[in-house]
């Protein structure tokens, strides 16, 4: 995602936040502090 960024590719960036907003939720009912940092990389 980070090329995409670098691209100034803002909906291909946009579907990996998406996506990986999608696996944090999950992770944290799992594996709370995996998942939490999954959380925590889609808000940087």
């Amino acid at each position: 995602s980070s090329l995409h960024y670098l691209d100034e590719n803002w909906e291909s960036l946009k579907l990996y936040a998406q996506k990986t907003t999608e696996v944090a939720e999950n992770l944290i009912t799992i594996n709370p502090v995996r998942g939490n940092i999954y959380a925590a990389t889609v808000n940087f």
